[in-house]
């Protein structure tokens, strides 16, 4: 699985984590071939203990950012949309289901995806640089 080879912990994530794990509800959502494989990737960055959900577009038989993914994920954890945000570093996906279901959004620039280069007209709620950053925001 070469996912779980290249996964690697995000410098300050579990700090991060740990803070907004005490005033939110965290949970994964993915475009994912298996949930084992996105809790597998949790645990090998020692995350998975702030993330109770996880949900993954093969066990939902959607992907991101089509409706009935987020809906599926909101009947779940019983939440509405106006009380969610969606945090991610996919313009195309992340940020535009958020959009799809008018919800906050945070765009997290950790990498270079091509998916946004041509995505660049889906704009997210607020812009950050690392996940630090997402205390001074939440």
């Amino acid at each position: 699985m070469p996912e779980l080879r290249l996964a690697k912990p995000v410098k300050n994530a579990s700090n991060v984590l740990k803070q907004l794990a005490k005033r939110y509800r965290l949970a994964i959502i993915s475009n994912n071939v298996s949930d084992l494989l996105a809790k597998r990737i949790l645990k090998k960055c020692r995350l998975e203990k702030f993330f109770p959900d996880v949900f993954v577009s093969s066990s939902i038989g959607y992907r991101k950012p089509h409706e009935t993914f987020m809906d599926h994920v909101l009947e779940e954890i019983n939440v509405s949309p106006e009380n969610c945000i969606v945090i991610g570093d996919r313009l195309n996906q992340d940020i535009l289901i958020a959009q799809k279901n008018s919800m906050m959004s945070i765009w997290i620039k950790l990498s270079e995806h091509e998916d946004n280069v041509s995505a660049k007209d889906i704009r997210p709620s607020y812009e950050i640089e690392n996940i630090s950053d997402l205390l001074s925001v939440l």
